[in-house]
């Protein structure tokens, strides 16, 4: 599966690095949640810049966009974080 595609109501894309690191927020100033591998699907859940939260296994978290199978016109289709 690549890019964009539907996980219930919300849209999912799939790890493509080989690892991706999990962050407490949108840079990675903030702490490291944990790890995901290439290919495990995440829920897209909002953007802000070059990051997406995702929620993968009922945990939400930041990671950088260009580590997920996801096209720069998919990317623009999630919501925006209100974050500042």
């Amino acid at each position: 599966m690549e890019g964009l595609a539907l996980w219930g109501p919300v849209a999912a894309a799939v790890v493509g690095a080989e690892r991706a690191n999990l962050r407490a927020g949108p840079g990675v100033e903030y702490d490291q949640l944990g790890q995901l591998v290439a290919g495990r699907r995440v829920a897209l859940l909002a953007r802000h810049g070059d990051w997406v939260q995702v929620e993968h296994s009922g945990r939400r978290a930041w990671m950088r966009a260009d580590l997920l199978e996801l096209a720069a016109e998919q990317l623009a289709a999630i919501p925006l974080s209100q974050r500042d």
